[in-house]
């Protein structure tokens, strides 16, 4: 392929070879850049460009006119030396060609159109094979040109005598100078094709696809000569699926077929996605590619293979589909509420009490580990040795990015209890209301709603406290609020007052000398020796209270610990914000009235009419003898969620069956609320409640 652009002239160059079939396109116009399909070999592809859709191109971007110094001169000798070089440049004859060149930049040392002259031989040297003699005149036409759109085009020029020479970083920092909209349809195309075989030089293939893919719209932008470009339709796909085949992370590829859902080439990177990730053995791309390939494109050319792989999926992988999955971490600090959920899980399953069982189902549960990280093990475990249809879980965050991602390959539907959302994919179902939801809801209501602007956050040093302190702070910031104060504690603490004295300033005394100083005058001046509960002001600071709520993302235990500590340390007048966990009767029970005017965000309410909600309370309470929690609710909306799946579907099943009904949900009546299916997520209302006195109220 011919990578660079002809040097301009008064008059139109003669008719292209037969090799430059997008030069055919613009034979009619002053400017062009040889065709795809030339002399020097396969396209480039890669990277991200930066250039626009061809929708944006103007066609008078590529006329003559739009360049005053592509006018030659019209008379004189200097016009006859100019249109003899062209002449013989046109002929292919480079060696006398540049002989004319060095000679007329000898007479008109002073001419207009020297940049042109540097252009040409530029282009003369790159014929010859010699890139880095290229590179040097193609920075003497860019010195010499004041014109900012014909700058565009020597740059280009420069960056494929950089690319040829080897001089990869200078070639991408000339890429990147340059404006591609200041180019015609057939240089842009090319300058993204350069770009692409770029980043597959620097080791990055997945930019070279997304490259391939825009290029791709420019053939569309030729409009009714379209059918005419199949040769360089095809060598765009072969350039593609050398790119693809060189990706090692189907989540960049998936995440190239959502940016590209309706470029030409579509059709063929879901076939060349889902080919590699058959041979690879990740059956769950694998099927979702060719599959989307056979429902859109059923007359694409890979149809016929397409359908090849997934049948051949389908009858390889083993499904049992009465089993179901449960993810859970059933040993350690969260061991309870694992039991709790699993409790729930079998609930909606019909496996307590005198609704009729669902003897078709068994539930299979694998442990997790205290912090969740055995889960891609377990899931492993799961597919393989018990050949699961579907999993519910995991619940903890760890982890949550590599079993999602397992999950995906496998194409093993999952539904996520866990707060932070995985990968994304369409195997990967999230159900839980993410952290970073749940914050952003509390924390716009702080700002905007209760006018409080400053913020200190107390979290456990576990992955779970960090993932709700980041997301709160974050939350906070792009509401307009400010985080002054942050500090962790072990999650087994049962005493938080060097915690509370680090957010007030009581536990670095040092740093207040002067305030104990004063106080020791006092101490002085009153005769005050002895400390008891009546001179205790005369020992004490007091606390630095300089923000107007506290956010603590821990459990109903902690939290109802540490409440009443912050009232000892005579920290008054702020406001508590808590998340899920704070839903619980312990709370208001052992933290006095202290968590009076507490807001915390949840997904459930036990306390409201609707017929699926009271339902659940009643028979989970008569069932286990406690009320559940947003935990449990969670939870038995996945059982409730899957088990309808099944029933609708039968006996016989695929997995990828039940990720389709699921990914049909709408307005199922949860326990949490109304649940729809959207873009990997199940989403409902968050609610906002607040403690007053011994009630628990939801926040209108």
């Amino acid at each position: 392929m011919t990578l660079y652009v002809k040097a301009p002239h008064f008059h139109r160059w003669p008719r292209p070879r037969p090799y430059a079939k997008i030069g055919r396109m613009f034979r009619n116009r002053v400017w062009f850049a040889w065709g795809l399909c030339t002399i020097a070999g396969a396209m480039l592809l890669s990277g991200c460009g930066g250039a626009s859709r061809p929708d944006a191109f103007s066609e008078k971007d590529s006329k003559a006119e739009n360049w005053s110094e592509t006018m030659a001169p019209k008379q004189g000798k200097e016009a006859e030396s100019y249109r003899a070089i062209l002449k013989l440049y046109s002929d292919r004859e480079f060696e006398q060609a540049l002989g004319q060149l060095q000679r007329y930049e000898k007479r008109y040392p002073k001419s207009a159109y020297l940049s042109q002259i540097h252009n040409l031989q530029g282009l003369i040297q790159l014929q010859r094979k010699r890139p880095l003699p290229a590179t040097q005149q193609f920075k003497l036409a860019i010195e010499q040109t004041q014109n900012p759109k014909f700058i565009q085009f020597l740059r280009y020029n420069l960056a494929v005598a950089q690319y040829e020479a080897k001089l990869t970083d200078n070639a991408l920092e000339s890429l990147r100078l340059i404006e591609s909209d200041d180019l015609d349809l057939s240089t842009r195309l090319k300058f993204l094709y350069l770009w692409a075989r770029l980043d597959q030089r620097l080791g990055v293939p997945h930019d070279s696809v997304d490259k391939i893919m825009k290029a791709s719209y420019i053939l569309r932008a030729f409009g009714d000569e379209y059918s005419t470009l199949n040769d360089t339709r095809k060598l765009l796909e072969a350039h593609l699926e050398t790119s693809v085949n060189e990706v090692t992370d189907f989540a960049k590829l998936e995440q190239s077929y959502r940016e590209h859902p309706d470029s030409p080439l579509t059709d063929a990177l879901l076939f060349f996605t889902g080919r590699k990730a058959y041979k690879v053995g990740f059956a769950g791309v694998a099927d979702a590619m060719v599959r989307m390939l056979t429902q859109r494109f059923p007359q694409s050319p890979y149809y016929a293979e397409g359908m090849d792989i997934m049948r051949t999926i389908q009858s390889q992988t083993k499904v049992d589909s009465r089993k179901v999955g449960v993810l859970l971490p059933l040993s350690g600090r969260f061991g309870k509420f694992a039991e709790h959920s699993l409790d729930a899980i079998e609930l909606a399953f019909g496996m307590y009490g005198d609704q009729a069982p669902n003897p078709a189902v068994e539930i299979v549960v694998e442990d997790t580990g205290p912090q969740g990280e055995f889960s891609v093990r377990a899931l492993e475990k799961l597919y393989f040795d018990h050949n699961v249809v579907d999993v519910i879980g995991p619940m903890l965050s760890k982890n949550i990015q590599e079993v999602t991602q397992r999950a995906q390959e496998l194409g093993l539907p999952m539904l996520s209890l866990a707060p932070k959302t995985g990968v994304s994919g369409n195997f990967a179902f999230q159900l839980a209301v993410s952290a970073a939801n749940q914050a952003q809801e509390i924390a716009r209501y702080a700002v905007e709603k209760e006018g409080l602007k400053r913020f200190v956050i107390a979290y456990p040093s576990d992955p779970f406290g960090r993932e709700y302190s980041d997301a709160f702070w974050n939350a906070v910031e792009e509401a307009g609020g400010k985080v002054v104060g942050v500090e962790n504690y072990d999650p087994k603490e049962t005493d938080f007052r060097s915690t509370v004295d680090k957010l007030t300033g009581l536990h670095y005394q040092d740093a207040r000398s002067l305030e104990l100083k004063f106080l020791q005058d006092l101490r002085d001046q009153f005769s005050i020796t002895k400390r008891y509960w009546k001179t205790e002001p005369f020992f004490r600071l007091k606390p630095i209270i300089d923000f107007d709520a506290v956010f603590i993302p821990d459990s109903a235990k902690n939290v109802s610990q540490m409440l009443p500590t912050f009232a000892y340390r005579d920290v008054e007048g702020v406001r508590y914000l808590g998340i899920p966990t704070w839903n619980s009767p312990r709370i208001v029970r052992r933290s006095d009235n202290y968590a009076n005017g507490a807001v915390f965000v949840d997904v459930f309410n036990p306390r409201v009419t609707a017929r699926e909600v009271q339902d659940f309370v009643e028979r989970f309470s008569d069932t286990f003898g406690f009320r559940p929690t947003s935990i449990e609710a969670l939870a038995f909306d996945a059982g409730s969620l899957l088990r309808r799946v099944l029933s609708v579907a039968g006996t016989e099943i695929s997995r990828t069956e039940v990720r389709d009904m699921l990914q049909a949900v709408r307005s199922f009546p949860g326990a949490t609320g109304k649940i729809t299916y959207q873009d990997g997520s199940y989403m409902r209302n968050l609610k906002l409640f607040k403690i007053e006195g011994s009630k628990v109220a939801e926040v209108n």
